[in-house]
């Protein structure tokens, strides 16, 4: 009895709402009732094309790479050298002199200055790296690192691990110092087979 009170007043409050509402199916289904329907959808998508069937699209996308002049040029196809060491072996020592001296004539005369300092850093290695790629390390992946502070009485320690192979592969490192501040200058050189 309770039941059929909360439909009628279910039905009631729906019906007594806005008119568009009016005309609808409620159905409250239970657990032993099979045949419940389903109310009607509040949205309508008269106007729209139907997206159900819909599932490919008129518009084509094309790859920025197809118009591009690079990419129809026809590139050989180079053999193996099956080349398993260097003709030049990376040298630590040479390494460490270029670093060194690249680092004391750049920063010489130059006092710490944060903002100034970040640019710096950014320049000093890829000037590093420009001038040991032209030592004709040939397969040789350079990677140049430098690190810049301001001396006020602090400790640092720079340090890095690599898995290469400790035949072929090696690293230089120099440190420069003035009364503003120091750079540490890594370079390392993995052997690309």
């Amino acid at each position: 009895m309770s039941r059929s009170l909360a439909l009628d007043s279910r039905r009631s409050s729906i019906s007594d709402g806005s008119s568009h509402l009016q005309d609808r199916n409620v159905s409250i289904a239970t657990s032993g009732d099979t045949h419940a329907t389903r109310r009607p959808s509040i949205s309508s998508t008269t106007g729209l094309p139907n997206l159900n069937k819909r599932r490919s699209t008129v518009y084509r996308k094309s790859s920025v790479l197809d118009s591009h002049p690079a990419s129809l040029a026809f590139r050989p196809r180079l053999a193996n050298t099956y080349q398993m060491e260097p003709e030049r072996k990376f040298k630590p020592a040479e390494i460490q002199k270029l670093v060194y001296n690249v680092l004391e004539e750049r920063l010489e005369d130059t006092s710490y200055e944060p903002d100034k300092c970040r640019h710096l850093v950014v320049s000093l290695a890829n000037e590093i790296r420009h001038r040991v790629k032209q030592m004709g390390f040939a397969r040789y992946k350079i990677v140049c690192t430098v690190d810049m502070g301001s001396i006020e009485e602090q400790g640092l320690r720079v340090a890095s691990r690599c898995l290469w192979d400790k035949v072929q592969d090696s690293l230089g490192t120099a440190t420069f110092k003035n009364e503003s501040l120091f750079a540490v200058g890594t370079v390392f050189g993995v052997y690309h087979e």
